[in-house]
């Protein structure tokens, strides 16, 4: 395939990247708080348009209506947010086809949603999910074959978009199919809600290096490259094991989750250490790490506090009452989790992918030898 230059990255672009992981974050805040309170099934109505608050009659409606309404209302500004960020990314392609195509393959995948809005039949989701995933592996062949960043940088918003609307076919589904597979999808929807976040986080750096154009020069050591990839593991799966803990309450995610977290701490105090070592000592990926480590600390208070919240009353832990300042520290806990998560991702591509070269980012066969060079 021929190459071309692709447009700049404007300005605006790259703030509304910021402004969309801020709106992701606002998702996981309102998401948690359906948790701790246990209100998802507060209304059973699934799909719901973004204005059905204001068609809504208030008599007899709980709290809880209200804040499982407004995570929904938040999931469709935030599903809009990364519409217009993939789209943005999308209209920098030089090449009228592949532009067309892309932009094509995006209208068919909010256009399915949109029919299974309307429809509400399960076999539009199932369309809807596949034209996603046959988009998401289509456009990835063509990126590979294109072969530069720019190319990645626009399959990876194809895949936020494609991410954003299984995030909330799963928040739907969870109340649709609540009878027989309910505490599965909260299960998955509360892991992937934080893995959606950080990778989003991880394409707002993306899409900030990008605009630079220029990037310094950080080569950092093996050891610290292969350490970060260990760091965002252990993490994950403290995640996991979170997600499993705050759903089910079982022994064994109880056990786990509180011994991982001693491997977290290790992780993340190996990873301090390598990079103050490092000879390169790139400044963002220092920052970045020791914001790491302070987040695991204060982790570390709120996982105590939430832990003597739901254990140490000597009653069953779901027959604990959710007090407004439990309810803060519950969902304190989960967002300083999420943040954790994102962060150690930041921190790996700044020591991995991300290594720069001195040159400017060059989209020809001619500019990517000479940075190589």
């Amino acid at each position: 395939m021929t190459s071309a230059s692709p447009r700049p990255i404007a300005t605006w672009l790259r703030w509304w990247a910021y402004l969309t992981v801020g709106l992701t974050l606002v998702q996981l805040l309102l998401g948690s708080v359906v948790t701790t309170f246990d209100v998802g099934m507060a209304d059973p109505q699934w799909p719901t348009a973004p204005w059905y608050l204001l068609n809504t009659t208030w008599g007899g409606k709980s709290v809880g209506f209200l804040i499982e309404h407004t995570h929904r209302l938040s999931g469709h500004y935030l599903g809009l947010a990364v519409i217009v960020l993939a789209v943005g990314l999308w209209l920098r392609e030089p090449r009228w086809g592949v532009l067309l195509a892309g932009l094509g393959a995006m209208l068919g995948m909010v256009g399915t949603l949109a029919l299974g809005f309307a429809v509400k039949e399960p076999w539009t989701w199932l369309l809807c999910l596949g034209t996603c995933a046959a988009s998401v592996a289509a456009f990835g062949l063509v990126a590979r074959q294109i072969g530069d960043r720019s190319a990645w940088l626009r399959w990876l918003g194809m895949t936020a978009l494609a991410g954003v609307i299984l995030q909330g076919l799963l928040g739907g589904f969870r109340v649709f199919w609540n009878a027989d597979m309910g505490l599965g999808l909260k299960i998955v929807h509360g892991f992937t809600a934080q893995v959606f976040f950080a990778f989003l986080a991880g394409l707002a750096l993306l899409i900030r290096r990008e605009g630079r154009g220029m990037a310094e020069v950080f080569r950092p050591a093996l050891w610290l490259r292969r350490w970060s990839l260990v760091t965002v593991g252990t993490v994950l799966v403290q995640v996991v094991l979170g997600v499993l803990l705050r759903h089910t309450l079982a022994p064994v995610w109880q056990r786990g989750h509180l011994l991982l977290a001693f491997a977290v701490v290790m992780a993340v105090a190996v990873f301090v250490k390598l990079v103050h070592e490092d000879a390169a000592r790139d400044r963002a990926t220092t920052r970045l790490v020791l914001l790491l480590a302070a987040l695991v600390g204060v982790q570390l208070l709120l996982g105590v506090e939430t832990w003597m919240v739901r254990f140490s009353s000597g009653e069953l832990p779901e027959l604990v009452q959710v007090t407004v300042p439990t309810a803060l520290i519950r969902t304190g806990h989960v967002l300083v989790g999420s943040c954790i998560l994102a962060t150690a991702t930041l921190a790996a591509l700044r020591a991995t992918w991300l290594q720069p070269m001195a040159v400017p980012f060059s989209t020809s066969p001619v500019g990517r030898l000479e940075g190589a060079a």
